[in-house]
């Protein structure tokens, strides 16, 4: 609000009927004031001028404030016989906005005073559908499960099973079991808490402490424990650092000190899953597996020099597609 001398506050104040847009060129032509439509609307705001109510210079809004409580049709019959001031409806209501008045009176509510007070006063005696069906006996009415909820919620007036007092005492009596704390509840607070109705409450307000079941008691095995994988190849598992590999890679890479890549896998050249002799594991290349099975018949059982043959020969069919390719790529470039 710096740019704004007194005289342009004062301008605003005395011509707070005048336009928005028609006050736009008159501080232009009178204060060389150029800004735009929201700027205006603001500073308008800061001051107090809302469509010809200057709150912050006259006792209006004290009054608004005061009588919040009144109907909008009464604040205005009201504003003018103390200020002289007729005032509209949309004013009011804009002031109300921007000052953030609120009413404590729902004047807008299907229920009467009556119905009201007695929902306030058996708020924690009947759940939403049991209200229901009290204020329809008693006054008489045809209200639905859904009104009655409605209206407790945005009110503050929810269903409550345990009373403040009843969930102080049981947070304080947490060492107690469930069936002492339920006959003690019972008998100080004149209720009929079942067992559950307790064990739920302790739980969901956080009473007790309670252990995760993983806490209590472990499920998991310790390290170098071996199980069997379940496929259409049984192989053994072995646990290490807390991560399950296989025990063939394992037994490879701790006697050999070489690392198995990713695009390589170890086989059993005899064909028996169980023996994880150094002799009987060979670290191959996927595609190898691959060229075994697809063009040389397979691995042979029980004769781990004719399957080491064969993937020496796929090893070396790999290597001659390999060159081709090279070779094809080099003449498409010449």
């Amino acid at each position: 609000m710096t740019k704004y001398t007194p005289e342009v506050i004062e301008y605003l104040k005395e011509n707070s009927d005048t336009p928005l847009k028609k006050q736009l060129k008159e501080l232009e032509e009178k204060f060389g004031l150029e800004i735009t439509y929201s700027a205006l609307s603001n500073i308008r705001q800061k001051i107090g001028v809302i469509n010809n109510l200057i709150f912050c210079d006259t006792g209006i809004l004290d009054c608004i404030k005061k009588n919040a409580d009144l109907k909008i049709d009464k604040q205005i019959e009201l504003i003018k016989n103390q200020f002289g001031v007729n005032v509209s409806k949309k004013q009011i209501v804009r002031a109300r906005f921007h000052y953030g008045i609120k009413s404590s009176v729902h004047y807008n509510s299907i229920f009467t005073k009556e119905i009201i007070d007695f929902i306030k006063n058996h708020k924690n005696d009947y759940d939403n559908k049991t209200m229901t069906q009290k204020i329809n006996e008693k006054f008489n009415t045809s209200y639905t499960y859904v009104q009655i909820r409605l209206y407790r919620n945005k009110n503050n007036l929810e269903y409550r099973l345990f009373c403040k007092e009843a969930l102080e005492y049981m947070r304080n009596h947490n060492q107690d079991s469930y069936e002492q704390l339920k006959d003690d509840v019972n008998s100080i607070f004149g209720k009929n808490y079942s067992l559950q109705q307790i064990k739920s409450a302790c739980y969901w307000y956080k009473l007790r402490e309670f252990q995760k079941r993983r806490e209590t008691k472990s499920f998991s095995k310790p390290d170098f424990s071996e199980r069997l994988r379940k496929g259409e190849r049984s192989r053994i598992e072995i646990k290490i650092n807390g991560k399950w590999i296989s025990k063939s890679k394992y037994v490879y890479e701790t006697s050999t000190g070489k690392k198995v890549q990713d695009d390589e896998i170890i086989v059993f050249l005899d064909g028996n899953f169980n023996n994880f002799d150094l002799d009987n594991l060979l670290c191959v290349k996927r595609k190898e597996v691959g060229v075994v099975n697809g063009q040389l018949n397979g691995t042979c059982q029980n004769n781990g020099e004719l399957t080491k043959f064969k993937y020496d020969v796929a090893k070396l069919k790999l290597q001659i597609c390999e060159k081709q390719r090279q070779l094809k790529e080099k003449a498409v470039k010449k």
